[in-house]
């Protein structure tokens, strides 16, 4: 069975993936309970830690996440963006509640 995505609403379109001290801005493709999957120009290694910031209403928010797959833009492509797949370590209640998992 197919975990369900969730519509993102415009508000949390935008995080910061942060490797130790540096950010790298990245936009949100689809979120499901236990990750995301997004839109960056900087390519992570698979399996690396990082933290997320997403900004919940006008709270900010740190999740941990491991990069678990990357699809490289082709130079040729129209797509300037590489898409990466992160799966969240232990997803907050916030973000559980926010984007509708509680009853999941």
């Amino acid at each position: 069975m197919k975990e369900r995505e969730r519509k993102i609403p415009d508000d949390v379109l935008n995080v910061i993936l942060r490797d130790e001290r540096v950010g790298y801005t990245a936009t949100i493709k689809d979120v499901s309970r236990n990750g995301m999957s997004v839109y960056s120009d900087h390519v992570f290694p698979t399996y690396k830690l990082i933290d997320v910031l997403i900004k919940i209403g006008k709270k900010p928010l740190q999740l941990k996440g491991s990069i678990r797959w990357v699809k490289e833009s082709l130079p040729e492509r129209d797509k300037p963006y590489n898409e990466i797949g992160i799966s969240l370590i232990n997803p907050s209640k916030e973000y559980l509640d926010y984007f509708g998992f509680d009853g999941d």
